[in-house]
C-alpha cells in the first residue's frame, strides 16, 4: 500500500470537515498538517504495535573491542553504520568456527543495574554472552561482555517503523491495514490542533 502525503493529509482534513469534497488545503494549512503528521509518526517509533518489521542485521565484531556505536551517517563512521532504532528487540552472537554453518546463540540484553552488577568488565571470551545498550543519541553504545577476543559476528534485531515523511510529496509505503490507521489517527490529532487554536484565539 502506498500514498502521497498530501493526499493522506487532505483525506484526514475531510474527515474532520475542515475541507469539503474537492477542496484543496492551502499551502500553510498543508505544512501545518505535515508537521502534525511528522510528530505522530515520530511517536509511533516507540510503539510496538506500530512496528511492522524486525529485520536481522549482522555486523562484524573486532577482537579486543568492547563498545560499538550504532548510528547512521556520522561525521566519523560508527562501528555499525545503520539507522538508530528506537529499540532493539533481540541480539545473538554468531560463532564463525564453521563458516559454512555459522552458529547463532542468544545474547542477554542487560539493564543498567545488571551491567553495573558485573564486577570485572574487562574479561575476554570468544563468545560474549551479554550486551548493555546505553541508548545514547544520535548513536546507541552497545557494550559486550565478556569482551570478544575473536572476530565473530553479532546479529541485531531492531524495530523498523514507518519512515517519517519529509515533504508533502513524499510517497509513503506501508503494509496493508496502515492506511486507515494513518487517516483516522491523523484526523484525531488535526482535530485536536484545530480545537487548541480555537481556544487560544
Amino acid at each position: 500500500m502506498s500514498t502521497v502525503v498530501l493526499d493522506l493529509i487532505s483525506s484526514a482534513l475531510r474527515l474532520i470537515n475542515v475541507l469539503a469534497d474537492g477542496e484543496v488545503a492551502s499551502a500553510s494549512m498543508a505544512q501545518d498538517a505535515l508537521f502534525v503528521m511528522q510528530s505522530m509518526v515520530d511517536s509511533w517509533q516507540a510503539e510496538r504495535l506500530m512496528i511492522f518489521n524486525i529485520p536481522r542485521n549482522v555486523y562484524n565484531l573486532t577482537a579486543g573491542q568492547q563498545t560499538y556505536n550504532l548510528g547512521l551517517n556520522p561525521p566519523n563512521a560508527w562501528d555499525f553504520n545503520a539507522p538508530r532504532p528506537a529499540r532493539i528487540e533481540r541480539m545473538g552472537i554468531i560463532f564463525l568456527g564453521n563458516v559454512a554453518q555459522p552458529l547463532e546463540l542468544p545474547m542477554d540484553y542487560l539493564t543498567v543495574a545488571q551491567w553495573q552488577a558485573i564486577p570485572v568488565k574487562n574479561i575476554t571470551s570468544s563468545l560474549p554472552q551479554y550486551c548493555w545498550d546505553d541508548e545514547n543519541f544520535p548513536f546507541r553504545g552497545l557494550n559486550f561482555w565478556p569482551i570478544p577476543n575473536v572476530a565473530n559476528q553479532v546479529a541485531i534485531y531492531p524495530w523498523t517503523a514507518i519512515t517519517t515523511p519529509a515533504t508533502l510529496t513524499t510517497q509513503l509505503a506501508f503494509p496493508p491495514g496502515y492506511l486507515q490507521a494513518f487517516r483516522y489517527n491523523l484526523a484525531v490529532m488535526l482535530r485536536s490542533e484545530e480545537h487548541t487554536s480555537e481556544l487560544q484565539s
